[in-house]
C-alpha cells in the first residue's frame, strides 16, 4: 500500500463548484472560491473586507452601474483586484467562481441601495397622513427637489446632492468603500442612489406605499443614466462638499443596509440631467 501524494498547488475548496448545480449549470457560492479549506475563514474575511469594497468602488465609478456584469472591463477588473488582494493566489485568477460570485455581489450591492432608498423614504413619511404625503410628493419629485438641501433657495444656493434624504442613501455606498483609495468620483453610485430615492418616492405617490415596482435596470436604468449626466459635471469642489456632508452623516448615523431607452435629445428635456445649485 503506497502513500498518495497531493501536489502542493492542488486546491481543496470548501465546496467544489460541481457540488451545487442548477440544471446542468454549476452554481457557485462564496464557498466555491479557490481558497484552501484551512485558509477559507481568513480568506473569506479578506474577500468581504477588501475584495468586495474594491469591486463596489469600481462599479460606483461607472456611468451605468446597472451594466457592471456586461461591462467590457469587468473580467479584467476582477483579475486586477484578485491579484492585488490575494497575491498568493494569482494562479487562480481565472477561476470561474470568482466572476460568478462577484457578479452576484454586485446585484446585491444594487439591491441594497434600492432597499436603503425605500427605508429612508419610509422613515421620512412615518407618522404622516395620506393627505400630508400627497402634498409633499409632488414638491419632492419636481425637478427633482429631493436632491436639494434647500430647494426654495435662490439658484446657486440650493445645495444640489446635499439633501439629507438623498445622502442617507449615498452613505450606504460610501460606508462600503470608505477604506478604498479612489481613482475617480463615484458618479455611478451617486446616480444609482438618486434613482433609488425617486423610485421609493414613486411607491408613495398615492399617499399610501405600494410594493408593485422593483428597483431594476428595466424600470430604473434610464433614470439612473439621466442622473449620471448631472453627476458627470459635478465639480471637484462640490464633490468635496458632498463627501464632507456625507462623512458627518456617517459619523452620527447607522446606514441602512430601465425603462425603455429614449433618444438622446429627450435627456436634454429631463430635469434629472440638469441638476444644479
Amino acid at each position: 500500500m503506497g502513500i498518495k501524494l497531493t501536489p502542493a498547488n492542488t486546491l481543496s475548496r470548501v465546496n467544489s463548484p460541481s457540488e451545487v448545480k442548477v440544471g446542468n449549470t454549476a452554481k457557485f457560492t462564496s464557498f466555491s472560491l479557490p481558497f484552501l479549506k484551512t485558509q477559507a475563514p481568513q480568506f473569506l474575511a479578506i474577500w468581504r473586507s477588501r475584495f468586495l469594497p474594491r469591486l463596489y468602488e469600481w462599479a460606483g465609478m461607472l456611468a451605468n452601474p446597472w451594466a457592471t456584469n456586461s461591462d467590457p472591463a469587468f473580467a479584467s477588473e476582477l483579475m486586477c483586484i484578485w491579484c492585488e488582494v490575494f497575491p498568493s493566489l494569482v494562479g487562480h485568477k481565472d477561476d470561474p467562481a470568482i466572476e460568478y460570485v462577484a457578479a452576484a455581489a454586485l446585484r446585491t450591492w444594487r439591491s441594497d441601495l434600492g432597499k436603503a432608498g425605500l427605508a429612508m423614504v419610509n422613515a421620512y413619511f412615518a407618522g404622516k397622513s395620506s393627505e400630508e404625503i400627497l402634498d409633499e410628493i409632488t414638491g419632492l419629485t419636481l425637478n427633482p427637489r429631493f436632491i436639494q438641501r434647500d430647494p426654495d433657495a435662490p439658484v446657486g444656493q440650493r445645495g444640489a446632492w446635499l439633501s439629507e434624504l438623498f445622502l442617507q442613501v449615498f452613505i450606504v455606498h460610501l460606508a462600503d468603500t470608505m477604506k478604498v483609495d479612489s481613482t475617480a468620483y463615484p458618479t455611478g453610485a451617486l446616480s444609482l442612489c438618486a434613482a433609488s430615492v425617486e423610485r421609493a418616492l414613486d411607491l408613495w405617490k398615492t399617499g399610501v406605499k405600494t410594493n408593485k415596482e422593483n428597483f431594476s435596470d428595466g424600470l430604473w436604468g434610464s433614470a439612473t443614466e439621466t442622473y449620471a449626466l448631472s453627476a458627470a459635471i459635478i465639480t471637484a469642489e462640490k464633490w468635496a462638499t458632498i463627501f464632507d456632508e456625507a462623512s458627518t452623516l456617517i459619523a452620527r448615523s447607522k446606514p441602512v443596509k430601465r425603462d425603455a431607452g429614449r433618444p438622446l435629445m429627450d435627456y436634454a428635456l429631463d430635469p434629472r440631467a440638469a441638476i444644479c445649485d
